[in-house]
């Protein structure tokens, strides 16, 4: 599944901005009530079953790596897809247990929270098959969007991820359209900006300052500007951090700061960044360094 050089921002990956939104807001309603426990899914929200294909083994993870996805459901688009990994669960009993599905049809239940807009919110994993979430690690089975396109001229496919549950899952209606009156830009958003968690496959990658690695970059597309934030006036910088491989190439991104309207924009840009390779010992190796895609509206 390969994009063309020519892309187009999805206009399914915009629904991070509103997901991310209503999950910090039912957080806060929570905190506000006075309960130190987060809302618990398992039991306010809605079982929904996916069929999702399977892949087994990794390079990093070892043969009984399992991964699962299928087609986003709420995009036409075959690039678009929803994936979940089991990381912490490599144990040959799963991994034997997954790959005797010879349909690769896999059924998968989660249970997905809505918002008050009819949007999904939150989506945690309820099972797999026979097997319940209490057997797996804390961090399997959390769902997110995979497009797959082709980022520069050296024809390599590559994937961008995306923590954006409704994707994955059909509303209850229609997402809303934001918009504030013509002319006003929007720089002190309500919404909190996003912060993604996790740590990029580094293994003995080298960090390298940003202004050291920003001099090797020798291809830097400009971001598509997301069509809901240019309509809503929004603008600033999204602040990520990128593992940059020996040939140069965007291999993984996570954000570390950014509005949740522009974070995804900002992803999709970076992956189709080009650097010319870090020399040690005249090898390439792998790098990790921060980078900063700036957002500005044009004056009307």
């Amino acid at each position: 599944m390969v994009c063309v050089a020519e892309y187009r921002y999805p206009t399914e990956v915009r629904s991070l901005g509103s997901a991310t939104l209503w999950t910090l807001l039912v957080l806060l309603t929570f905190a506000a009530a006075g309960g130190a426990q987060s809302p618990d899914p398992m039991h306010a929200g809605t079982p929904v079953t996916l069929s999702m294909d399977w892949k087994r083994g990794d390079m990093y993870y070892g043969p009984n790596f399992i991964q699962l996805h299928t087609l986003c459901a709420n995009s036409d688009d075959d690039r678009c897809e929803c994936v979940a990994d089991f990381k912490g669960t490599t144990t040959t009993e799963f991994a034997d247990y997954i790959s005797s599905f010879k349909n690769r049809q896999v059924p998968v239940t989660y249970f997905v929270w809505y918002g008050q807009d009819g949007q999904v919110g939150l989506a945690r994993l309820a099972s797999v098959g026979d097997w319940q979430r209490d057997r797996f690690g804390p961090n399997d089975g959390n769902i997110q969007t995979r497009l797959t396109f082709r980022p520069n001229n050296s024809g390599a496919s590559r994937p961008a991820f995306f923590n954006a549950p409704s994707d994955c899952f059909r509303g209850l209606s229609p997402r809303p359209t934001p918009s504030v009156p013509s002319g006003r830009i929007n720089q002190s958003p309500a919404v909190p900006m996003v912060r993604e968690h996790g740590t990029l496959h580094s293994r003995g990658a080298l960090r390298v300052p940003a202004e050291e690695q920003r001099q090797r970059l020798v291809f830097s597309p400009p971001p598509e500007y997301p069509p809901d934030a240019e309509k809503a006036r929004i603008q600033g910088a999204v602040v990520l951090e990128i593992l940059v491989g020996k040939d140069g190439n965007v291999k993984e991104a996570k954000v570390i700061s950014g509005h949740p309207q522009l974070a995804p924009a900002a992803r999709i840009a970076v992956y189709q960044w080009q650097y010319r390779p870090v020399l040690r010992d005249d090898k390439p190796i792998d790098v990790i360094t921060t980078v900063t895609v700036n957002f500005r509206l044009k004056t009307p």
